[in-house]
């Protein structure tokens, strides 16, 4: 997909929540999923939309500084 077209097949993200996409609108194309099989992204073919999952607004900086300042999610879901 082209969203994704400059990025390697396998990278990493930044994901804090436990959400999750149950249900796709209709005609939406899923294209991305983390290493334990969440569904993180999908687009409309033919159109300009896309969904994510992730938080492709976060840089190492602006996580780190999110690491400082909040504590993990809970003891289920530890930062790594």
């Amino acid at each position: 997909d082209p969203l994704f077209d400059e990025l390697p097949e396998s990278f990493h993200v930044q994901a804090w929540h436990q959400d999750r996409i149950v249900s796709l609108p209709q005609g939406a194309v899923p294209i991305a999923w983390s290493q334990d099989d969440v569904l993180q992204a999908f687009t409309i073919p033919g159109e300009a939309i896309w969904g994510v999952q992730f938080h492709p607004e976060r840089t190492q900086a602006t996580f780190e500084r999110l690491l400082e300042t909040r504590p993990a999610p809970n003891d289920d879901h530890p930062i790594e």
